[in-house]
């Protein structure tokens, strides 16, 4: 106010109406932080020890340990775990050494009970016998062994007498269903008759069993025919050569093993050869000559059947010839055993011819393979010589 100007003064008595009052201005800038309070009392202290804390902004850490039950899971998930104290304690468990492997000292090693054996322990290697169980593979035993499965021929001299019942036998003459004395599951016959044998069938059979014949005699044969209905179906016998009877002479033998249906032959050799009954029929020729051979006239003449191989050999010396000339003497497979040839074959040969040496051939005559032809390379045989014809050959064939 100016000093020079007077001061307003109300009126007396009079109501001025009230003053008005302007809006409120923008709020100013914060003012500094006031000074700080002093600290508020401690808190109480909590429950259980070993907890952290914080006092007056500082971590206080406790020397003593926290209480596992106060962790959650925690003495479970220690329970289910092996204290490393049990580690190579009894009722505990073996630690490995700088190999990763157990030591002796843990895993016991020996031959008695609760001990493991060692890689070089000599029970691992040693020879020993096997315990018997011969039952098994035994026809309806639980681990059967069919005699075909070994392959080949199998020789009789392998079946031994733990595990084939062994039967003598002398029978002679006609053997339908053949059953000697004795004869069990698989067996070994041993033949020795005084006479020839002719067998057609086992009597017993059934799937898997064996029947070996063995001819332990020293003369005589025993011969076994295929198929034959001399013997009831189920005993016949199925032969590896089937156009004869199969024959065994002295040492040889022959196996036969049940398939269910019939015995099939699973091995034959005939042994020692046999020579055939002289019949001088057997000797002819292919054309009007003829070719006399009497008994006197084989020097030697046999044949020996090894399953389906025939070796047969002949010296036949100091023949005749009569009639009109031809180039074929021919011998019969009566001589033979009575095979048939499985195909034709020719083998060179020496002849003999009216009183001079050649050069010829032995063939398996073509449209008759049961005839054995002698022939020279080149021209007829020399007809109306007497006792200067003779022929030689030794030789092996199939047979059917």
């Amino acid at each position: 106010m100016s000093p020079n100007r007077k001061p307003y003064r109300r009126p007396q008595g009079v109501t001025l109406p009230p003053p008005r009052v302007g809006a409120t201005g923008a709020t100013g800038p914060a003012g500094p932080a006031g000074p700080a309070g002093p600290a508020g009392p401690a808190g109480p202290a909590p429950a259980g020890t070993g907890y952290v804390t914080v006092t007056g902004g500082v971590l206080n850490v406790p020397s003593a340990a926290i209480p596992q039950a106060d962790i959650t899971g925690l003495v479970a998930a220690l329970a289910a775990k092996e204290a490393t104290a049990n580690k190579n304690a009894a009722s505990g468990y073996a630690g490995l050494d700088a190999s990763s492997k157990l030591t002796g000292s843990q895993q016991v090693y020996g031959t008695a009970a609760n001990t493991a054996a060692q890689g070089n322990d000599s029970r691992l290697s040693d020879a020993r016998t096997p315990t018997a169980h011969a039952a098994s593979h035994k026809s309806g035993g639980g681990d059967a062994i069919l005699l075909s499965e070994f392959g080949g021929d199998v020789p009789v001299a392998s079946l031994s007498n733990g595990t084939y019942t062994i039967v003598d036998s002398t029978g002679t003459g006609a053997l339908d269903n053949w059953n000697p004395t004795g004869l069990d599951g698989n067996s070994l016959i041993t033949w020795h008759g005084a006479a020839d044998a002719a067998v057609t069938g086992f009597a017993g059979g059934a799937v898997g069993l064996v029947r070996a014949v063995k001819h332990t005699g020293t003369t005589k044969v025993i011969t076994f025919a295929n198929n034959s209905g001399s013997s009831t179906a189920g005993n016949r016998l199925q032969n590896i050569a089937t156009s004869a009877v199969m024959p065994l002479a002295p040492t040889g033998w022959a196996v036969w093993q049940h398939d269910g249906t019939d015995w099939k032959m699973t091995g034959h050799d005939q042994g020692e050869d046999i020579t055939p009954a002289f019949n001088a029929a057997h000797f002819t020729t292919n054309g009007t000559m003829t070719w006399t051979v009497e008994a006197g006239d084989i020097g030697s003449i046999s044949y020996c059947l090894k399953g389906k191989r025939l070796f047969f050999q002949f010296l036949i010396q100091t023949t005749s010839t009569a009639g009109t000339a031809t180039n074929h003497l021919r011998i019969a497979n009566g001589q033979f055993g009575g095979f048939t040839f499985a195909k034709q074959l020719v083998s060179g040969t020496l002849l003999h011819n009216d009183g001079g040496f050649a050069n010829g051939f032995v063939q398996v005559v073509s449209g008759a393979l049961t005839t054995l032809a002698l022939a020279k390379f080149a021209g007829n045989w020399t007809t109306g010589i007497v006792n200067t014809l003779a022929v030689y050959w030794n030789g092996s064939l199939e047979v059917i």
